[in-house]
């Protein structure tokens, strides 16, 4: 960005024959912006402070910034580069940081709204600071949390909790959080126990300073109330972004290419069977949430309607309905499932973020309220087109062997394993297998 300001700046009052010397400075330019950048902490700002970043922090290293290169070309005595030149190169460069300021903060506010990006956390402690930090928390959205209650084990009688600190890793599980606030005083004990409960389950725990006395532990700030961070998971930032890149651009390669496959299956449906083309139903996907599932309809139009006819035949275990001959099925349907073509219109899933191409299925409603705590873990990343299952175990009716697979893509994930998955999913396609 530095370099293009400048040079936007200052390519009309430098002459041609010193362009090479402005081409430098515009790299020392951009050099020092990133390094003061960095050293304020402007690419480091808490998700909740970022609505409301420091302009004075951009102008303060704007200012530094073209101080410094001033000083550099005023110690150069062969220097011809123009001193208003660097200053109006600021001037835009500021507006440029204000203007990405105020995008940045729009477009993070959006995702809130949406509910895209929101951490689920509950508060350990029902006393005084912990409904300060409540209230906190709920008057101020745009720090993208959503508070699903309290953890106690000698609650507030005027304030109702989710449980006990031992209930913790259910609590963990069914409310779908990513980070405990802990608001007990002067209580290490409880600190250590909801540290040791935490940790395992891959859940960021913060404590207000307050009630610790840890002066290494790092601190940030939750608006105004200062919070010490005990332990934070990793997260494979840069590895997911690449994964939402390919999603985002194989689905939409082979959308376009595939849409006059579209267009047929879509006339065969219709002329099969009466009923809409495109089969859309609610799937719960990452952390419990529901998005509309589409699919090419492969059943009679009021399938779901008669579902609970079949039931007792189901054959698979566990929270999972699946018929291997299913009266429900037409004949175009049939044979879209057994090359899983019936499976394509979730390219527009993936495309509006609900679904990945690798990843656990998504289930519907009903199944979904038959999991166990221990089933919901597989929730915790966004669900795909394909996965382990699909490729490795396909016609197994074992839903032990469905979670053993979507828990292992869990906490084995990489770039690499879903290319292999990827690589895996065609031949398994081809030779028809699907039901």
């Amino acid at each position: 960005m530095a370099c293009g300001v400048w040079t936007a700046s200052t390519i009309l009052t430098v002459p041609a024959s010193d362009l090479n010397e402005l081409l430098l400075s515009a790299v020392l330019y951009a050099t020092f912006t990133v390094l003061i950048f960095q050293n304020l902490g402007m690419y480091r700002t808490p998700r909740w402070e970022r609505r409301h970043a420091s302009i004075c922090t951009a102008c303060n290293g704007v200012f530094i910034t073209v101080a410094v290169v001033l000083l550099v070309t005023a110690l150069s005595r062969e220097s011809r580069v123009i001193p208003h030149a660097i200053a109006l190169t600021g001037v835009f460069n500021l507006a440029a940081v204000s203007c990405w300021t105020f995008l940045e903060s729009r477009i993070i506010a959006n995702r809130f709204k949406r509910g895209e990006d929101i951490r689920n956390v509950v508060i350990v402690g029902t006393g005084d600071l912990g409904r300060v930090i409540a209230n906190h928390i709920q008057d101020q959205s745009w720090f993208g949390y959503n508070l699903r209650g309290f953890v106690d084990d000698y609650p507030s009688p005027e304030v109702p909790v989710l449980g006990g600190i031992e209930d913790l890793p259910k609590i963990v599980r069914r409310e779908f959080l990513d980070e405990v606030f802990i608001a007990t005083p002067h209580h290490p004990e409880i600190i250590s126990k909801v540290l040791a409960k935490s940790r395992p389950l891959h859940c960021d725990v913060k404590v207000i300073p307050e009630s610790y006395g840890v002066k290494w532990s790092p601190i940030e700030y939750l608006g105004e109330i200062p919070v010490c961070s005990l332990h934070k998971e990793a997260i494979p930032a840069f590895n997911l972004a690449v994964k939402r890149t390919l999603d985002l651009v194989l689905a939409l390669v082979v959308s376009v290419v595939l849409l006059p496959v579209f267009a047929a299956i879509a006339i065969a449906i219709k002329i099969d069977s009466p009923g809409p083309a495109i089969y859309c139903a609610t799937r719960i996907g990452k952390k419990g949430r529901k998005f509309p599932f589409y699919k090419f309809r492969t059943m009679v139009a009021n399938a779901d309607a008669i579902k609970q006819q079949y039931m007792g035949m189901n054959e698979r275990e566990g929270p999972f309905f699946k018929l291997s001959n299913d009266p429900r099925v037409t004949r175009v349907g049939s044979w879209l499932r057994k090359y899983s073509l019936d499976e394509l219109p979730q390219l527009w899933n993936v495309l509006l973020g609900h679904m990945s191409l690798v990843g656990p299925r998504p289930h519907p409603v009903d199944d979904f309220l038959k999991y166990s705590l221990e089933h919901r873990r597989r929730l915790d990343i966004t669900p795909g087109i394909t996965g382990m299952w699909q490729v490795s175990a396909r016609r197994d009716s074992s839903w032990q062997k469905n979670m053993e697979f979507d828990l292992h893509y869990i906490e084995h994930w990489s770039l690499w394993l879903d290319f292999k998955i990827l690589w895996k999913t065609l031949p398994a396609v081809l030779e028809g297998s699907g039901q």
